[in-house]
């Protein structure tokens, strides 16, 4: 189907280079980020570029909440080892990428942002993508960072999820040993990344570099109004925020060539695509 004029899609992205606002993001709390880019529509089929405008992403200046999920090895990380823990300097109380050292209910977090100290954090029970508050809201091994639970990462990360990515302060640094792993989900899946779990809402957004994340979302359904930022109103999982002649308003995910939109509407690319892989992502119209 051809994109219509004027056609612009605001989506959540996470960047490469997640960035955490002020001089710290905080201890043992949750760390947001935000950033916003306009994508101009296609007109063939083809889905957008992702820019941000749910909750966070992509490389924007991270708001900052405070967080206790900083990420694995990312600026010092993993050396000093203590008995059969490799342990993460300069504190070296526990190991983030191992997530050793701790008690059977705890997870190693990072507890000083400036300095990359890490110490062990009593664990709650959110899984993997799910929406959280503080890290004491996800399940062990989990740090809450972006709103949603993750595991801390070196280099790479494991089945389920996507790339390690390092966090940056908004000068552009590095947060020591702040490396966290973007989650592979649905984008068309309200449920793929908990939904409303009670801690809060999380939906599954385009990262923009062909993968995805699990990141805040909120309650607007399609056709209402949504800010196109990471402040409300957001769209509810499953959806995007589209920018039409102006006008911000929800749409859903669908993936162009299927039938995902059903007998009355049909699924929209835009003209710079949003690919998950090798799979196009519209939006239903």
């Amino acid at each position: 189907m051809r994109g219509l004029p004027g056609l612009a899609v605001v989506f959540s992205a996470l960047s490469m280079a997640m960035v955490c606002g002020a001089a710290a993001c905080a201890n043992s709390g949750n760390k947001g980020f935000t950033d916003e880019q306009d994508v101009t529509p296609g007109s063939s089929g083809g889905s957008s570029t992702s820019s941000s405008g749910g909750g966070s992403s992509s490389g924007g200046s991270s708001s900052g909440g405070s967080s206790s999920g900083g990420s694995s090895s990312g600026g010092s990380s993993s050396s000093s080892s203590g008995g059969s823990c490799t342990t993460t300097p300069p504190t070296n109380k526990c190991g983030l990428v191992a997530q050793c050292g701790c008690g059977g209910a705890e997870t190693c977090d990072i507890v000083d942002d400036a300095k990359g100290g890490v110490g062990c954090v009593t664990a709650g029970t959110a899984p993997l993508g799910q929406a959280c508050t503080s890290t004491a809201g996800c399940a062990k091994g989990l740090t809450c960072v972006f709103d949603t639970c993750r595991p801390f990462c070196d280099t790479t990360c494991g089945t389920g999820l996507n790339t390690c990515t390092q966090v940056k302060f908004t000068d552009g640094t590095d947060v020591p040993n702040m490396k966290v792993c973007q989650i592979n989900c649905d984008l068309r899946n309200a449920n793929a990344c908990g939904g409303n779990n009670g801690a809060g809402i999380a939906g599954c957004i385009p990262d923009g570099k062909g993968n995805t994340d699990c990141e805040k979302a909120g309650t607007a359904t399609v056709n209402q109004a949504c800010s196109g930022t990471n402040v409300a109103p957001l769209c509810a999982p499953g959806l995007t925020c589209v920018n039409i002649g102006g006008n911000k308003k929800c749409m859903k995910w669908c993936q162009v060539g299927t039938a995902d939109c059903g007998a009355v509407a049909s699924c929209q690319g835009f003209q710079t695509k949003v690919m998950v892989g090798t799979v196009e992502f519209g939006v239903c119209n």
